[in-house]
């Protein structure tokens, strides 16, 4: 008796996902050409300053089918480090930018937005370049004394007597067309401000009897 194998149940065959290896005239497209989308996307990504990762991810891409495909192809390879290298440089400017804002005063979140970079990017450049995290730690430094130095130019005194009277703190900061952050900025960083601020409270709290109201003289 002959051997007989069992009886599968057979399987619809699904598309493949993958691109479409047809050019517009039907006739199929040769490997290189396929390529062209997703290394376009890859070099554009790279020449933006994008890491490799991030380049790759954004073609759709594992990072070792673009290594083999610059293994494969010396047109491509050089392209990569054409790309690269503008993507050095872009990425220098950027951070330079990045760091003037820093040094002007502003916030880091705020200064992230403006060069067109996440947070957690800078972040990770700033843990893998010592240089860098320097010149980040005092860009901040120098941007928090200008900044405290043009806010205690201003005359506190209208917030002050408006928190005194029990008005709300983002209702007496309008008295000074001030953000709150910028307030509670100050109070951190500057203790005498933060001594009126506490005085201007306890005169809300005892209804201003027994304490003098406080000012910015």
């Amino acid at each position: 008796m002959t051997y007989q194998p069992p009886k599968t149940r057979a399987k619809r065959l699904k598309p493949y996902p993958g691109p479409n290896l047809l050019s517009a005239t039907g006739e199929p497209l040769s490997k290189n050409e396929s390529y062209k989308e997703t290394n376009r996307v890859f070099l554009a990504a790279l020449a933006s300053g994008q890491t490799f990762r991030k380049s790759a991810m954004r073609a759709g891409k594992s990072e070792g089918c673009f290594v083999y495909r610059r293994r494969n192809d010396p047109e491509f390879a050089a392209a990569w480090a054409k790309a690269a290298e503008i993507g050095a440089q872009f990425e220098a400017d950027v951070r330079q930018k990045f760091l003037e804002l820093l040094h002007s005063g502003l916030a880091v979140n705020a200064a992230a937005r403006l060069v067109g970079r996440c947070l957690i990017q800078l972040t990770e450049n700033r843990r893998q370049d010592p240089a860098f995290d320097a010149a980040w730690v005092e860009a901040v430094a120098v941007g928090r004394e200008k900044k405290i130095a043009k806010l205690k130019n201003l005359d506190f005194r209208p917030f002050f007597v408006a928190v005194s009277q029990g008005s709300a703190i983002e209702t007496a900061a309008a008295e000074l067309n001030l953000p709150v952050s910028s307030l509670y900025f100050l109070k951190r960083h500057d203790p005498e401000f933060a001594e009126m601020w506490a005085r201007a409270l306890q005169v809300k709290k005892n209804e201003g009897q027994g304490l003098a109201r406080p000012n910015a003289d």
